[in-house]
């Protein structure tokens, strides 16, 4: 009985055999004509050592080297066959290199580079232009019982010269604040003081302008609405400064986060003049932080703006706003503004030259 190490021994024989017929078959295509079979088969037996010699060469054929053979099988049915000439092999025999001495090819080591850290660069730290919003709700009672308190108040807020704020008063108002007493103050200083139970006659509400300068008449949320005063402006101005309804909307969402108070009204002594501080501080062009004084320019051009004019016709007066407003500031200012060159740095319709 045959081993396992016969049988694959046999096996290994048998598929040499097979081998050497397939590529026998290649080289010659009459093998397998019934003429041929016995005789080559014969042949390629005897033959095997060469065979088995030649097959395990790397001798392969150009095909350079292959002709056309014509073949007639029993059907007389002729085709070409490729025939390969054994007389023009081209020998490949691989080279192994061996190497003569050891390479070794050591990684270079890279070490890890950390992130970058960036280097803080000083920020430009914005100076504010005004105080802090204040920490508790201004209440409806106003800071302040007499104008000047309320100024110091206002020009803290706004950080505004406290004299231009005194000026454009004067223009608007004359000295009437001035020397009011205390209870009279507070109660124009107090929100809705024009339903207040001390307003008994229309002159109270006249005589501290709670009322529309266009039209003249009292509004409607007011004791004598629809009342008439008297027409003094073109515009619908009101209150202690002559605030108009489009500059004072412009700031009133500014002012009341100032104030921290969502009711405020031009018509009260404190909101009328910060309302004022805000619009004045900004149509002057004022960029610095000095809250105590302003160069000449700034205040006329403040000025200016504020009426849209420096001088104008009233009742046949002949009237220079800008120069008023830098006159009553000089009594107000320890530093002192030449008001003489008023013409020199700005035009009458506010343009600084």
């Amino acid at each position: 009985m045959l081993t396992s190490k016969h049988r694959i021994f046999v096996a290994i024989i048998l598929s040499l055999i097979f081998v050497l017929i397939i590529r026998s078959a290649y080289s010659d295509p009459t093998l397998f004509e019934p003429e041929n079979i016995y005789t080559d088969f014969i042949q390629n037996t005897k033959n095997i050592k060469a065979k088995i010699s030649s097959f395990f060469t790397l001798n392969f054929n150009s095909t350079d080297n292959i002709v056309m053979k014509q073949s007639n099988n029993e059907n007389n049915t002729s085709f070409l066959l490729p025939i390969i000439n054994q007389q023009n092999k081209i020998s490949v025999s691989p080279t192994i290199i061996f190497p003569t001495q050891e390479v070794l090819v050591k990684p270079t080591y890279q070490p890890r580079q950390s992130k970058p850290t960036a280097i803080p660069t000083k920020k430009s730290v914005i100076t504010p232009t005004s105080t802090p919003i204040p920490s508790k709700p201004i209440g409806l009672v106003r800071p302040g019982k007499n104008i000047d308190e309320v100024i110091e108040e206002v020009a803290k807020i706004a950080c505004i010269p406290k004299p231009m704020l005194y000026a454009i008063l004067k223009n608007e108002s004359g000295d009437r604040y001035k020397n009011m007493s205390v209870d009279t103050f507070v109660l124009y200083n107090t929100y809705n003081w024009w339903n207040s139970d001390r307003i008994t006659s229309i002159d109270q509400i006249c005589n501290f302008t709670a009322f529309n300068n266009k039209t003249g008449i009292i509004p409607t949320d007011s004791k004598f609405a629809g009342e008439m005063c008297w027409i003094g402006d073109i515009t619908d101005s009101m209150g202690p400064m002559s605030i108009s309804s489009f500059v004072w909307n412009a700031y009133l969402e500014r002012e009341k986060s100032l104030m921290n108070q969502q009711t405020i009204d031009r018509r009260v002594i404190f909101d009328a003049l910060l309302g004022a501080a805000l619009h004045l501080k900004n149509v002057s062009l004022y960029k610095g932080t000095n809250c105590d004084h302003w160069e000449l320019k700034y205040v006329v051009k403040a000025a200016c703006k504020y009426l849209s004019m420096c001088q104008y016709n009233l009742f046949n007066s002949d009237i220079n706003y800008c120069d008023n407003t830098c006159n009553t500031y000089n009594q107000y200012s320890s530093t002192k503004l030449d008001c003489s060159q008023i013409d020199s740095v700005i035009t009458n319709d506010c343009q600084l030259k």
